[in-house]
């Protein structure tokens, strides 16, 4: 939405900084917000529908930035109304994410008692049947094991590498 008040280059160019820091993350933050809420074996169509909606979204925000870029005021140009609404959206979405989404399976909102249970359990049986040697150690000492692992295989870090990158394409066609 600061985008909307810039006055020169200089300005811009440290926006879209901060803006691609601040966007840098939210694919792989996501793939591993699902991979607490969906075992392994539904896990990747649901990561695949998630990065083919990145095809949708950028139609549908090509359509509303064209509407938008019609809508001129005295004080606003068109292209200051598209980041003030598309902006605007981006907020109210993620303030509503973070009220709706569930931190765990135990306490989702949406889910009865004997759904959670079956979810939680699902999830449970789902590490067990990887082998996991470390269930009930404490998080911290689960998650320092799990990134010398991580660091100790290039396979591991190749995989990472091409996680992040994954989305390049469909942002490329979106600045295009």
């Amino acid at each position: 939405m600061a985008h909307a008040a810039i006055s020169n280059s200089a300005t811009l160019v440290a926006l879209r900084l901060l803006l691609g820091a601040a966007e840098s993350g939210f694919t792989q933050t996501a793939f591993y917000y699902m991979s607490t809420m969906y075992p392994k074996f539904s896990l990747g169509f649901r990561m695949g529908m998630f990065s083919g909606m990145y095809s949708i979204a950028g139609a549908f925000a090509g359509l509303i930035a064209y509407g938008l870029l019609k809508l001129e005021t005295e004080n606003l140009h068109g292209w200051q109304v598209v980041f003030l609404v598309e902006g605007g959206i981006t907020v109210l979405m993620g303030v509503v994410g973070y009220f709706v989404f569930p931190t765990e399976l135990g306490t989702a909102w949406f889910l009865n008692e004997r759904e959670k249970n079956h979810a939680v359990n699902r999830m449970g049986r789902d590490l067990a049947d990887g082998n996991e040697d470390d269930i009930g150690e404490s998080r911290w000492v689960e998650v320092k094991k799990d990134m010398r692992d991580v660091f100790r295989d290039w396979k591991k870090l190749l995989t990472i590498v091409c996680n992040i990158t994954a989305v390049v394409v469909s942002f490329l066609f979106s600045f295009l």
